[in-house]
């Protein structure tokens, strides 16, 4: 969970995509003045409750769904023009190589944060637009933003500041009978008492996103296993194994406490119980 500086809205360049050179509407749209009105006046109610999105969708609907209306706004997004490519590739420069709502995969989708299906005026509004990995894009987002309880049910990359002022997430690394640790993730319900709406939003996005499992996964079959195979046949000591954590650890400084590398590697760092693991040779 990642946040990112969105591209902001250019009146100038969304008119590039209505407009004709003559001034006209695009022979293509099926769009009157007013409805371009319209839409950019719904923009302006985006900016003003981009911070509380869910109020758009359980208060505030769409009045673009008709057929036709729906088909030119949605055409807008799918045009093959020049113009449509450009702003898609600068969207995508934002996320970089990490979908910012898993921290995963690579991004390789363009998500409609507000879904264009509810929402067609969106479809090409630059803040509604993130560039996310296909996995949390099709499997887990889906075209509902609320749960049945009215709350957001995502995390938004662009709007949500509090990723970078509270660490919501922790890993929990347990040590019993078993020569191979466990790992748990979990949203600090302690975090509730701080920022109770940003907590509710990041435990929801925990949990739709089914990122316990999903992160579970990266460290069990890939970063547990590729830091321990290091020292397999080698004498280490535990004081070395935290110098080589620190390290790994200062080559994500720039991510906030919400990464969870970041979280994993802090927390193997105050385990001495599963390092000794490592440094007694029990595991393997």
């Amino acid at each position: 969970m990642r946040k990112l500086t969105p591209k902001d809205y250019d009146e100038t360049e969304f008119n590039k995509f209505v407009f004709t050179q003559t001034g006209n509407v695009r022979s293509h749209l099926n769009l009157m003045t007013t409805d371009i009105t319209n839409v950019k006046s719904r923009f302006t109610n985006y900016q003003s409750y981009k911070k509380t999105l869910e109020y758009l969708e359980n208060s505030s609907p769409s009045i673009f769904q008709t057929s036709n209306l729906n088909d030119s706004l949605f055409g807008l997004y799918d045009s093959a023009s020049q113009d449509t490519k450009n702003l898609k590739e600068a969207i995508q420069k934002i996320s970089e190589i990490k979908c910012p709502y898993c921290g995963i995969d690579t991004p390789s989708h363009l998500d409609h944060f507000l879904p264009r299906s509810k929402f067609p005026e969106f479809s090409i509004f630059t803040p509604n637009l993130i560039y996310v990995c296909s996995i949390c894009n099709s499997k887990y987002k889906g075209d509902d933003v609320v749960n049945v309880a009215g709350e957001r049910k995502f995390f938004n990359p662009y709007f949500d500041d509090f990723i970078d002022s509270i660490q919501f997430l922790k890993c929990e690394i347990l040590v019993g009978t078993s020569t191979y640790p466990e790992f748990r993730f979990y949203i600090d319900s302690s975090c509730s008492t701080t920022n109770g709406y940003g907590y509710k939003i990041i435990k929801n996005h925990f949990d739709y996103m089914e990122l316990q499992p999903r992160y579970m996964e990266q460290i069990a079959k890939e970063k547990f296993v590729r830091f321990k195979n290091r020292y397999i046949g080698k004498d280490v000591s535990l004081d070395k194994l935290k110098e080589n954590i620190e390290y790994e650890l200062g080559g994500l400084s720039d991510l906030n406490d919400n990464n969870w590398e970041k979280v994993f590697l802090e927390s193997l760092k105050d385990s001495d119980e599963c390092l000794m693991l490592i440094v007694d040779k029990k595991i393997t």
